[in-house]
């Protein structure tokens, strides 16, 4: 094996069960993976594995199939009645179709071949456990939001609590899970594409900070930040009042076809100078941006600078062109900006840049170096995150970034709706991106990549849903509605592979479209992705892993992006 001591960092924490009927296959077994593992527990057929396995929380279950009394297929089979997530490696001399697609469909993670190449043992531990890492980072963060919460209960009522959500639910982000790819020009070899994403971290229940991006024509958007300055809860009102009515506005103006600028700025200062209070004021943004024709026209009242970089490295500063909105009314400006030779954009709120470390050092003295260096808003956030030590006040991150023109390597995959298939195609990419990026990081790039294809075999062209699939596990019939839907469906996926230079790293960019009906890409903004078609899972595993997740407006093809570094 390459590297010993990196599967043993993965492993040296987690349980094994060995399953294998050959004393001594068992005691070599054994042998070999006693310095990977915390504990190493033993059966010698399927049926003492089920009984270790009552007694016995396990990380990773390692069997052999032809046992006597109960099979290694059969084992696991009752296994997954009760337990469908501990990865599970299947060691066997023997795999035809009908085996492979019981074994999959059963949930097997890896297969090791007869005789053992323990090279291969390894490697199949180490991808299977990978997701093991993955799940308990996952479980972590729900136990480390259930504390939180709990903890909050304990400062805040269930009023204030129930006006969050509401708060919530009022921002409208037209571009969550989407991307806006602009018509092709004459000039140009490709359709420009930018990607756009948010990080929005209150400080409490009750935030004074708001965002919305509204969709106004295509090609054509309107950003807002808000930071309404009060005190306590009197400037989360101001917040939600005035995110729900310039909401309003444009959803009115959208469905006449006449939004202007102008209109709504004037409009929403009407409404809110009857609402504050005299010792309050309103911070924010309009920023409406026509990608098609590359102009930018903003009004910014008392709000931190626009960060715009452009194509030759330089970094432009847009200023605050307007006091802030306040009980009386005030004269307001417009200002219009060329985007043609602009690359990156970031829009925030004070909250960020403001923010001081234990160094008593403000983040604006690194976050236009941090805004260079990064492609998404979770990429900068994690520069900052890194930098200070507590956030001191509500953080709003929207960042845009324009996808480069030249791929310098591209590949289109066609197959059919067939788990062999499907299989074969997870292994052709992970072979064609193992190139440009370090083994572990691919591996960590096709858990999620594969989550994606799987989503589009099973829910997308095979069209089983989440409900489903759960009944027909149940009663043990998943395999054979798999394979007569199999038979009779011709419907195809399609994969595309790009791979983009961006400066010292490259952007990988893979896309995965089948030909099913779709599915609501707004159900994913409702918290826990509530929706039928499927559970929800692969996109979950996809947002933790990449820095871009995107979907078309049918539901039917996803985009995933990954920064990866340059080798020195």
């Amino acid at each position: 094996m390459n590297n010993p001591s990196r599967l043993k960092d993965i492993t040296s924490k987690l349980t094994v069960l060995y399953v294998e009927d050959e004393e001594l296959f068992r005691i070599t077994i054994e042998r070999k993976l006693k310095d990977f593992f915390r504990d190493i527990i033993l059966a010698k057929d399927g049926v003492e594995g089920l009984e270790r396995l009552k007694n016995n929380p396990v990380d990773l279950i390692i069997t052999d199939n032809l046992m006597p009394n109960l099979s290694g297929l059969d084992m696991i089979q009752e296994i997954r009645k009760q337990d469908t997530k501990t990865p599970i490696i299947l060691v066997t001399g023997f795999i035809d179709t009908e085996f492979l697609i019981r074994a999959i469909n059963l949930g097997v993670t890896q297969f090791v071949a007869k005789p053992i190449n323990y090279d291969n043992l390894y490697k199949a531990i180490e991808i299977a456990t990978q997701r093991v890492i993955l799940e308990n980072l996952e479980r972590k963060t729900q136990e480390q939001e259930l504390e939180l919460l709990k903890y909050r209960e304990k400062y805040h009522s269930l009023q204030q609590e129930r006006a969050f959500r509401k708060e919530l639910n009022i921002i409208k982000n037209d571009l969550y899970f989407k991307r806006i790819i602009l018509k092709k020009q004459a000039h140009e070899d490709i359709a420009r594409q930018w990607h756009c994403s948010v990080v929005f971290k209150p400080l409490d229940i009750m935030s004074g900070d708001s965002y919305s991006i509204r969709e106004i024509q295509e090609g054509r958007y309107l950003f807002i930040l808000l930071d309404a300055m009060g005190k306590g809860l009197s400037a989360s009102v101001t917040t939600i009042l005035s995110t729900s009515y310039i909401n309003h506005f444009v959803t009115q103006a959208k469905q006449r076809g006449d939004f202007s600028l102008v209109e709504c700025i004037n409009a929403y200062q009407t409404f809110i100078r009857e609402e504050l209070l005299e010792d309050e004021i309103v911070c924010l943004s309009f920023i409406e941006i026509d990608f098609q024709s590359n102009i930018m026209r903003y009004a910014m009242f008392s709000e931190p600078p626009l960060l715009l970089l452009k194509v030759n490295g330089e970094i432009q500063k847009v200023r605050s062109n307007n006091q802030p909105v306040m009980k009386f009314p005030l004269p307001f400006k417009i200002d219009e900006i060329d985007l043609g030779d602009v690359k990156k954009m970031l829009f925030y709120s004070d909250g960020l840049n403001e923010c001081f470390s234990s160094k008593d050092k403000l983040y604006e003295e690194h976050i236009e170096a941090d805004f260079a260096d990064s492609y998404t808003a979770k990429e900068l956030y994690s520069h900052f995150s890194r930098l200070m030590d507590l956030a001191t006040d509500d953080i709003t991150i929207i960042f845009l970034s324009l996808m480069p023109s030249k791929a310098i390597f591209h590949k289109d995959i066609t197959i059919n709706s067939r788990i062999k298939e499907v299989s074969k195609a997870a292994d052709e990419v992970s072979t064609t991106i193992s190139s440009y990026m370090s083994e572990q990081e691919c591996i960590v790039f096709m858990s999620a990549m594969t989550e994606l294809l799987f989503n589009a075999y099973e829910h997308g062209n095979i069209e089983l849903e989440a409900q489903e699939k759960k009944r027909l596990i149940a009663e043990d019939l998943y395999d054979n509605y798999l394979s007569r839907n199999e038979d009779s469906n011709n419907k195809k996926i399609h994969i595309v592979i790009g791979v983009y230079e961006n400066g010292d790293h490259r952007i990988i960019e893979i896309t995965i479209t089948d030909e099913g009906r779709g599915f609501d890409v707004n159900s994913l903004h409702e918290c826990g992705t509530n929706y039928s078609q499927f559970s929800g899972r692969g996109v979950r595993i996809a947002q933790n892993i990449l820095d871009g997740i995107y979907y078309n407006q049918k539901g039917n093809e996803v985009t995933m992006i990954k920064k990866i570094k340059k080798e020195a």
